[in-house]
C-alpha cells in the first residue's frame, strides 16, 4: 500500500516509533524488540498488544516497564538505607562511627549494582550476590546494636519483601533463607557468648547476653516472618504476572478477531480504514502514498452463482 522507512501502521499507533527503523529498537541494548509471541511485524499473528502494539518479554505493566526497570527502581532503596546508616547511625549510636566505612562501602556496592542493572549484566547471579551483600551489612549492624532488641532487624523484612517483588521465586526464597540463617547465627552466637552482645550500646551490653527464651523467641519470630512473607509476596507476583499474561493474550485475540473476516480470515473493513488513516497521517508528514485498486471483470456472476 505504501513504501516507507518504517511500518506506518505501527508508527501511527505508537508515535514514539516515528522515524525509527522498521523494527522497534531497544535503545538500551541497541537491538530489535520482539513481541511476546515472536510474530513478524508485517506478517504472522497479531502481537499481544494488538496489531499495533509491541511489548518486551519482561513487560510487567501496560506502560511498558520491564523487569529490569523494576529492579532498577527497587534497588534505589539501597541508597536510602545506606545513607541512613552512614548519617543517622553515628548520631543515634556514637560508637558506630568507627564502622561508618561499612555503610560507605555499601553505598559504593549499591552504585555498582545500579550500573549492572542498567546495563542488564549479571542476571540471577547478580541478584543473588547483591542480596548476600545486603544480608551481610544488615546482620553486621544488627549484631553491633543487639540482635534480639534492635529495631534494625525490621530491615530484614524490607529486604526480603523487595526481593520477592523483583526476583524470581527461587532466588527470593533462597535469599530469605540466607537472611534467616544469618540472623539466627548471630542470635545463638551471642547467646553462647561466642560474640559480644550489643558492643556498640554499652547500656545493653551491661545487661548481659540474651536468655534462652529471648534467643529462641527472636529466632523463631524473624525466621518465620521472613520466610512466610517472602513466599507469599513471590507467589502473589507470579500469580499477577500469569493473570496479566492471560489478559494480554485475550486482548490480542479480541483485537485480531475484530480486524479479520471470520469466514475467509482476511482483513476486514475496519483494518482497511485503520490502514488508510495511518497512511494519510504519514502523507501529512511528507511520505508518499500509493493506492492500488483491483477490479475483476464479471465477478458478479460468481457472486450470483455461488453466493456472496
Amino acid at each position: 500500500m505504501s513504501v516507507g522507512d518504517e511500518p506506518s501502521w505501527l508508527v501511527d499507533k505508537q508515535p514514539w516509533l516515528a522515524d525509527k527503523p522498521s523494527w522497534p529498537v531497544d535503545e538500551r541494548k541497541n537491538r530489535p524488540i520482539k513481541n511476546v509471541r515472536g510474530d513478524h511485524p508485517l506478517r504472522g499473528a497479531c502481537p499481544p498488544n494488538g496489531p499495533y502494539g509491541w511489548t518486551r518479554k519482561a513487560v510487567v505493566s501496560n506502560e511498558g516497564m520491564t523487569r529490569d526497570q523494576l529492579k532498577f527502581r527497587a534497588a534505589l532503596s539501597r541508597f536510602a538505607v545506606g545513607a541512613a546508616g552512614l548519617v543517622l547511625m553515628p548520631v543515634l549510636y556514637p560508637r558506630t562511627r568507627a564502622h561508618a566505612w561499612v555503610w560507605g562501602a555499601y553505598l559504593v556496592v549499591a552504585a555498582v549494582e545500579q550500573e549492572l542493572i542498567r546495563r542488564g549484566i549479571g542476571g540471577r547471579v547478580r541478584t543473588m550476590l547483591s542480596g548476600v551483600v545486603d544480608t551481610a551489612v544488615i546482620t553486621f549492624t544488627v549484631h553491633r546494636l543487639g540482635s534480639v532488641v534492635t529495631p534494625v532487624m525490621s530491615v530484614y523484612f524490607f529486604a526480603c519483601f523487595a526481593n520477592g517483588l523483583v526476583a524470581d521465586v527461587r532466588i527470593s526464597i533462597a535469599l530469605a533463607l540466607v537472611n534467616a540463617v544469618a540472623y539466627d547465627a548471630v542470635v545463638w552466637a551471642e547467646w553462647g557468648r561466642w560474640l559480644p552482645f550489643a558492643p556498640d550500646i554499652p547500656r545493653l551490653a551491661a545487661l548481659g547476653t540474651p536468655s534462652l527464651g529471648e534467643a529462641l523467641s527472636a529466632s523463631v519470630f524473624v525466621t518465620t516472618l521472613v520466610l512466610c512473607a517472602t513466599t507469599v509476596v513471590s507467589l502473589l507476583v507470579v500469580a499477577l504476572d500469569r493473570r496479566e499474561g492471560q489478559l494480554v493474550e485475550a486482548n490480542a485475540r479480541l483485537e485480531e478477531l475484530s480486524q479479520h473476516d471470520p469466514l475467509t480470515e482476511l482483513y476486514n473493513r475496519r483494518y482497511l480504514f485503520d490502514r488508510v488513516t495511518a497512511e494519510l497521517a504519514r502523507v501529512r508528514r511528507g511520505y508518499q502514498l500509493t493506492v492500488v485498486m483491483l477490479d475483476l471483470d464479471r465477478f458478479k456472476r460468481v457472486n450470483d452463482g455461488l453466493g456472496h
